[in-house]
């Protein structure tokens, strides 16, 4: 049960082992902290997946692309690397020269119906997105796994 779980937040997120492996030990390390939320932080703090919670792209994979082509811009700086941590205060928006790109020609319409997490805000206008809190891991948070089995199943 607890390999299924991992396999599924892996899968979901795009990682290989090693990279998953590699923020759950990190996640473990960290003092006076739930692993679980730490976990869960890192993985939705990554530019692919800030890029898929604000609309521009419909899945994660996508996401992943979108950045690694150039079209995701981070403070006015190109970032070509999916894993890059987002920061709070961070603004996540698409590149001037690729809003007129077939990806993005109704990205306003899918915009004004996309449902963002709370602690993403969403400037649907500007078609930017700023990172206003920490994503936080509660009975709300829409999750398809558990990573308390996860983080069980790394400990052995």
């Amino acid at each position: 049960m607890q390999m299924t779980e991992k396999q599924k937040v892996r899968y979901l997120y795009g990682l290989r082992e090693r990279q998953f492996s590699n923020y759950v030990k990190s996640a473990t390390k960290q003092k006076n902290a739930n692993p679980a939320q730490s976990l869960f932080a890192r993985l939705e703090t990554r530019l692919d997946n800030i890029v898929y919670r604000l609309g521009f792209a419909k899945t994660r994979r996508h996401a992943r692309q979108l950045v690694s082509h150039g079209h995701i811009y981070v403070n006015q700086r190109k970032i070509r690397i999916p894993s890059y941590p987002v920061r709070e205060g961070d603004r996540v928006y698409v590149r001037e020269g690729s809003q007129a790109k077939p990806e993005f020609q109704n990205l306003e319409n899918t915009l004004q119906k996309q449902k963002v997490p709370a602690w993403i805000t969403l400037d649907v206008k500007k078609k930017e997105g700023t990172m206003s809190g920490k994503p936080i891991l509660d009975e709300k948070a829409e999750i398809l796994f558990n990573l308390t089995s996860v983080i069980e199943f790394y400990s052995r």
